[in-house]
């Protein structure tokens, strides 16, 4: 029976990187031939590829340059074989295609053949490293079976396609959630990207608490300085400030923690809008409410309302015209779409 065949990590990266030798003139670099290109070739993990490629650059087995690589927007560092190199390359290959290897078919029939034999016939989109580790026990071959090699490439693949699907998902959440609301239209918007991305409910659920929570954490000036700012163009849209209005305003200021100077710029801000700003009549009541259930999230932030934040939210409801139906309402819709994430 055929002996098992192994290669150290250095013989593979040598054999791996005997296939870019005609490339080694390029202007533009093979990927393969970068310290990413190389871990995949011989698989291996990333980390440990500097270790391997700079060993044979110090025994002058390898040579290293900067170049231009397909794809990528920054040159980046790439390998390629020295002379003595080569020259380990070919004594490597001439052992290793001597070697011989079973090739065992479904139905239990087997054949003896050399590597170079199994490279000849199998070799289609694989290089002999490839084939190599589709070895199972280093000497068995099956034409018709997925290796482990090739399942957890596929493994790879499908996780990196998942995990880029969900970063693209939270992004979006994160988008819908930066101001706090979750309207309708952003629900519905946030459906078809799951569906299309193929992000299950629960996944949903999940990513989007992380962002709640991330959003929570961060507790971005933005967030409050959006509160603060709506409530201000609302006050100011008649042209003037009342003084209960003002006195709302410096009281949602404390409880927001606006500082002065944000507090002036907004007024500032708001001041230069004056005459171009107009709510239409039938988006007033949607930017009213929207702006109240911001306000109430924000004070349950702790899991309860304190005094101040009692009067703040009795003031916008004088303010927005808000009576208790209405509140009720709100309290409920909030409700419903936090038991709805």
């Amino acid at each position: 029976m055929p002996r098992k065949i192994s290669l150290t990590v250095d013989e593979r990266v040598i054999l791996h990187l005997q296939e870019f030798v005609p490339f080694e003139e390029d202007f533009e670099a093979p990927e393969g031939a970068t310290q990413a290109g190389i871990a995949r070739g011989v698989g291996i993990d990333r980390k440990h590829v500097p270790r391997a490629v700079n060993k044979l650059v110090e025994e002058g087995l390898l040579h290293d340059r900067l170049a231009h690589v397909k794809g990528a927007k920054q040159r980046k560092k790439v390998y390629f074989l020295t002379f003595e190199g080569k020259n380990l390359a070919r004594r490597i290959w001439d052992s290793l295609s001597k070697k011989e290897v079973i090739i065992r078919e479904d139905s239990g029939k087997e054949m003896v053949a050399t590597f170079s034999e199994l490279c000849f016939t199998h070799q289609v989109g694989r290089t002999p490293i490839e084939l190599l580790m589709q070895l199972d026990d280093g000497m068995f071959f099956y034409p018709h079976r997925k290796t482990i090699y090739q399942k957890k490439k596929e493994d790879k693949k499908h996780e990196r396609e998942l995990t880029d699907a969900r970063a693209v998902y939270k992004k979006a959440l994160s988008k819908a959630w930066e101001d706090n609301i979750l309207t309708k239209d952003e629900e519905a918007l946030l459906d078809e990207l799951r569906a299309s991305l193929g992000i299950s409910r629960e996944e949903h659920k999940v990513l989007q608490e992380e962002v709640i929570d991330e959003i929570r954490e961060s507790d971005k000036p933005m967030n409050r300085g959006f509160i603060f700012k709506s409530i201000l163009d609302v006050a100011m849209s008649d042209g003037r400030v009342t003084e209960d209005e003002q006195n709302m305003l410096d009281e949602l200021a404390r409880i927001l923690r606006i500082s002065e100077k944000d507090i002036t710029n907004a007024k500032m801000e708001a001041k230069l809008l004056e005459g171009e700003r107009s709510i239409p009549k039938e988006k007033e009541r949607e930017i009213f409410h929207n702006i109240y259930q911001l306000v109430l999230k924000e004070s349950l932030r702790d899991g309860r309302i304190s005094r101040d934040e009692e009067n703040i939210i009795k003031l916008l409801k004088e303010l927005f015209s808000i009576n208790e139906k209405e509140h009720l309402k709100i309290v409920k819709e909030m409700k419903l779409r936090e038991k709805g994430s």
